[in-house]
């Protein structure tokens, strides 16, 4: 339970630093309080509040960190200014829509005024539909840079601020100077995931070929509204969402296929979880699919050491890396829904399975009870698990 409680302290900083505004002096108190706790450590009930105090402010001190600041360089400085032109490199794979494409450029120079300068910070940058653009490509893109605006629903502003985008554009002309200019690793899982979805749908008609990328690649971009509407109407929207459950599906058939190939049963878990990391990276990373993937390594890792997980701890330590990695994750809807769903199966699950139980075996005879409760629970509890 100490990750728990130590969990909940950190994301609590975070979030009172988001809501305070203002620069603390956390470094300090983490200073106190990390002196403190060496003072204590033989002492059980007080090095566990001053541990939890700890962490509170370690989170704060992490989002502070966290906040992008914007140097005298940074590209937002250009917003409102008038024609631009910015150089810059494709750093994620694009957002191919019906009537556009959206681009997260990092720029690294603009012009502006006839004058060329460096620059740094990253534009969200909207091309036509249809445009033949890659991740690692290196675009020169004039147009004029605007502050990304608040709609009436959401923040569109501070949603992009926390990703670190400050700026739009609209482009009013692009060329493509380069390629190849990202990171080599992302680039070839990038290519080879385009290279699957090619291959199925070479292989498959529609609707069938988006199904089954959506499935096998969590990209459901390609799915027509009218099955995307039927998914969610029947409530199986899950099956075209990567969850816990591919996560570990996937571990499993690897492990159980290493561990007949290699001699050590570590090898096999080692490369399990290199698999589950690549195929992270390959179906794009969001939060969801991170918390999943750190809940299905833990799982793996513990079977490998002959222990049982406990689902809340594994979810506050996946909570905890998260947010240490990006502090702002705890307020990615994706994380919230997904961290909702799967604490809610650890907690209501487990008891409601063995009400159905008891109540079967109690109104029927006892072995035709247990059978009729086990036949009906288990679809309905792996239905469940598929979902997150």
């Amino acid at each position: 339970m100490t990750i728990i409680y130590l969990t909940l302290c950190w994301a609590g900083g975070i979030v009172f630093a988001e809501l305070l505004d203002e620069r603390w002096p956390y470094g300090i108190a983490a200073t106190i309080l990390a002196c403190l706790l060496v003072l204590f450590r033989d002492h059980k009930d007080w090095r566990l509040y001053i541990a939890c105090g700890l962490f509170f402010v370690l989170g704060g001190l992490r989002l502070q960190e966290a906040l992008p600041e914007k140097s005298p360089d940074h590209i937002a400085h250009l917003n409102n200014q008038g024609i631009v032109t910015v150089f810059g490199v494709v750093w994620d794979a694009p957002d191919v829509r019906e009537t556009y494409t959206n681009v997260r450029l990092k720029v690294d120079e603009a012009i502006w005024l006839g004058q060329q300068q460096p620059r740094e910070g990253l534009v969200l940058v909207r091309l036509p539909a249809n445009t033949d653009i890659q991740y690692g490509d290196r675009l020169l893109v004039t147009g004029q840079l605007f502050p990304p605006p608040e709609l009436d629903t959401f923040s569109y502003q501070e949603k992009l601020a926390r990703e670190g985008v400050f700026s739009i554009m609209q482009s009013q002309t692009f060329q493509k100077l380069d390629e190849h200019q990202g990171r080599w690793w992302k680039q070839d899982l990038l290519d080879l995931r385009d290279q699957t979805r090619g291959f199925i749908e070479d292989a498959l008609p529609e609707p069938q070929a988006s199904l089954l990328s959506g499935i096998l690649l969590g990209d459901d971009s390609r799915l027509s509204e009218e099955v995307r509407d039927a998914f969610n109407t029947t409530g199986t929207s899950h099956v075209i969402a990567i969850s816990g459950f591919n996560m570990t599906l996937i571990a499993a058939i690897v492990k159980s296929l290493l561990s007949n190939l290699l001699p050590k049963k570590s090898w096999a878990i080692f490369f399990s979880l290199v698999v589950i990391v690549l195929y992270t990276i390959f179906v794009g990373a969001n939060a969801a699919v991170v918390r999943a993937a750190i809940m299905s390594g833990l799982l793996i890792v513990a079977d490998g050491m002959r222990r049982k997980t406990y689902a809340p701890a594994s979810l506050a330590f996946a909570a905890l890396l998260m947010s240490l990695l990006n502090p702002y994750v705890l307020w990615d809807i994706g994380f919230q829904l997904s961290f909702a769903a799967v604490l809610g199966l650890a907690l209501l699950v487990p008891p409601a399975d063995k009400a159905f139980r008891r109540f079967m075996q109690h109104h029927f005879e006892k072995s035709a009870g247990g059978e009729a409760s086990k036949f009906l629970s288990e679809p309905l509890v792996v239905s469940l698990v598929a979902q997150v």
